[in-house]
């Protein structure tokens, strides 16, 4: 597959003729983000390599090589802090996010009830994010919560570019699909 957009990479170059210029790309963002800021060298590797294994722990990237891993760490993920009662998607309104949990806990729900409690190394908004449509849920964080999130127009570029990827948010979304169909089944029965 080849990346069309400038964003993510270049188009002259046929990327999957090419794996040396991913590593090469990867490992030039790699230094530019460990030599870059306020922080030593040391904990930036260690951040970014804590980044890299998180990802390798997600449904979405697991299938995801190493080199493509490392170039989403260091150019494509951003952090996000958000604090225990802070509302982050309201059902109903605009999202063009992916988030991943690393740390904290948040709860899915709709108005007063509560669907779902997710936790460390889960993932939400993708549907809204990948379907510009409105979330069909609220996402409100219950405790302190680092999140990594990723762009709607750097997840497209992501599953244009690695079938991995496509592959494992195709996984997550039928799995959420079945498991609401279980859902239903048990309310129709209740």
């Amino acid at each position: 597959m080849r990346c069309t957009s400038p964003a993510f990479f270049p188009t002259s170059v046929g990327l999957e003729r090419k794996p040396f210029f991913l590593r090469h790309k990867a490992k030039h963002r790699l230094y530019s983000y460990l030599s870059a800021g306020d922080k030593t060298s040391k904990e930036r590797k260690v951040i970014a390599l804590e980044k890299l294994l998180l990802l390798k722990t997600v449904t979405l990237f697991k299938q995801t090589p190493d080199d493509l891993l490392l170039h989403i760490v260091t150019s494509i993920v951003k952090e996000k802090r958000a604090n225990a009662g802070e509302l982050l998607l309201e059902k109903g309104g605009v999202n063009s996010t992916m988030y991943i949990i690393v740390s904290g806990r948040v709860k899915v729900h709709d108005g007063e009830r509560v669907i779902k409690e997710l936790g460390e190394r889960e993932v939400f908004g993708e549907l809204s994010a990948l379907t510009g449509g409105a979330p069909v849920s609220s996402v409100s964080i219950i405790t302190d919560c680092l999140l990594l999130t990723i762009s709607s127009t750097a997840l497209y570029e992501l599953m244009n570019f690695d079938a991995g990827i496509s592959k494992g948010i195709i996984q997550a979304l039928c799995k959420r699909t079945q498991a609401m169909s279980m859902q239903i089944q048990e309310l129709l029965r209740g």
